[in-house]
């Protein structure tokens, strides 16, 4: 079973952003908001370590910071060479202002 845990409130993200959370301590996950919808991935990149969160939110393609590989935020796929390993995504949930996310 998964546990939902709130990342912050809606009006802390701007569309068109991203951030990173640390959930329990130690997992980082990248919250996106594209639009009026919220979308959260790994944010370390599946090809080299590095934070997802630190690179472009270019529509709905995260590009990576170090070696420029795409995802796709809503579904996590890898988009091309270098990155050829999918993200895992994470189910978010809006109650009010409050977004949480299921991990």
């Amino acid at each position: 079973m998964s546990d939902r845990i709130r990342l912050c409130a809606s009006s802390d993200l701007k569309p068109g952003s991203m951030r990173q959370f640390l959930v329990r301590g130690t997992t980082a996950i990248a919250l996106y908001r594209i639009g009026d919808a919220f979308y959260a991935t790994d944010d370390t990149c599946t090809h080299a370590v590095a934070c997802l969160s630190e690179g472009e939110l270019e529509g709905d393609v995260v590009v990576c910071p170090v070696h420029f590989g795409e995802f796709h935020v809503p579904t996590g796929k890898a988009l091309g060479f270098p990155a050829v390993e999918d993200l895992r995504t994470y189910r978010v949930e809006q109650a009010g202002d409050d977004i949480f996310v299921r991990v």
